[in-house]
């Protein structure tokens, strides 16, 4: 016959302790049950006594009190109660900024959240490895983990640039720009009106598609820019390249770092190798006047499907060549994407505003002049940066 368990479950007054409570007595283990207030710890006991019928013993104590680990220890070696499961789930934070928190609650946190919790451990972990037997659970909050970014500075950085005289940044703004607004996204809204053979009568649900899906992909942007600046960048992390990327996540994610990584990575590659090939496919073939389209098939679109086969097997060469600096290649990419972006918007900007082209959806004065301003803001960008390097600086 089974000797009946005992689980010392702390912080059990209500939460995850209560809980917890509840799941060791519908298996039949005795409690002791501690938390600070005896009356909600009696209604707990009360309860679970009447309809799981197990034994409940309640203490009453202040785990920040440096004595109270070795009170609760010796209480129960005088009862003769034998501890199997210790469950330290006793614990309280702070979301306010660490130097704006007085001095006597963060004392408290930490009392209770790691000394309290090492106490216990080492006293009741001790009589589990002299037995052979006992588990225990610390319960701790993800929060630990995750990035805790200062909302304020977040939303003064959002609207006031920090900009640096260095050429660095300028080709990073370039190449930000570029990937932002990159010229294949142009051609790839204009290729997918065309290949759904929408009509003048669909411009609005085209609209709502382009500023739903740009509006979304700005807020995810957001997000991994905030993340990378709270975790990354106060800890020193240079990311060159993909293993990089790999071992950032490794606080998280741990030993499946580079398998998250890599499956994001392969993820991305065939969002990417069934966008970019198709795109600049098209383009090409419009501009010489060659038949294109998703819809049509090798017979029908030859140069078409042959165009977007050799530039994924040219990328998928590229890739596994041994010492290439993809990274590098990434960077350049979008560099050369923010110098394109102005010629290819003076031309959309010039074709919008042509009443004889457009009609009446042709772009009114104010889609013009925020569009003519972005193409000056890229230009000066770029001859910024193509000065600097003809002086000598490194990009």
């Amino acid at each position: 016959m089974s000797m009946i368990k005992t689980a010392l479950i702390t912080g059990a007054s209500g939460g995850l302790g209560y809980e917890f409570a509840k799941i060791f007595a519908a298996r039949k283990c005795d409690l002791v049950l501690v938390a600070r207030s005896k009356e909600k710890l009696d209604e707990i006991k009360a309860e679970l006594e009447e309809k799981y019928a197990v034994n409940v013993l309640v203490i009453a104590k202040d785990l920040t009190e440096s004595s109270a680990a070795n009170e609760i220890y010796e209480r129960l070696g005088i009862l003769g109660v034998r501890i199997d499961y210790l469950i330290n789930n006793a614990g309280f934070g702070d979301n306010n900024c660490y130097f704006d928190t007085e001095w006597q609650r963060q004392e408290q946190m930490v009392k209770l959240n790691i000394l309290s919790l090492m106490h216990l451990t080492y006293l009741f972990g001790n009589d589990m490895r002299r037995r052979g037997e006992g588990k225990i659970l610390n319960v701790a909050s993800i929060a630990a983990f995750m990035a805790g970014p200062n909302w304020g500075e977040v939303a003064v950085d959002l609207v006031v640039p920090n900009i640096q005289n260095d050429p660095n940044y300028v080709s990073l703004v370039v190449a930000t720009i570029g990937t932002t607004i990159a010229p294949w996204m142009i051609f790839l809204a204009q290729n997918n009106v065309v290949d759904k053979n929408a009509g003048e009568d669909d411009i609005v649900l085209q609209r709502i598609d382009t500023v739903s899906g740009s509006i979304a992909a700005d807020v995810i942007a957001g997000f991994i820019i905030i993340t990378t600046g709270t975790v990354l960048f106060p800890a020193g992390v240079q990311i060159s390249d993909a293993a990089d990327a790999a071992r950032a996540l490794e606080p998280i994610a741990g030993q499946w770092s580079t398998v998250l990584f890599a499956s994001g990575l392969v993820a991305a590659s065939f969002l990417a190798a069934c966008v970019l090939p198709g795109v600049t496919s098209s383009a090409i073939c419009e501009a010489f006047g060659w038949e294109r389209g998703a819809d049509r098939s090798w017979d029908e679109a030859p140069v078409y499907r042959g165009i977007i086969t050799a530039i994924i097997g040219i990328s998928a060469v590229l890739v596994l060549m041994p010492g290439v600096d993809l990274f590098q290649i990434m960077m350049t990419s979008q560099v050369i994407n923010g110098v394109l972006l102005p010629v290819v918007l003076v031309f959309q900007v010039v074709i919008a505003a042509d009443r004889h082209i457009m009609g009446a959806n042709r772009n009114g004065r104010v889609w013009n002049v925020l569009t003519w301003a972005t193409i000056g803001v890229i230009t000066v960008l770029t001859v910024v940066m193509f000065v600097l390097q003809a002086m000598g600086y490194s990009a």
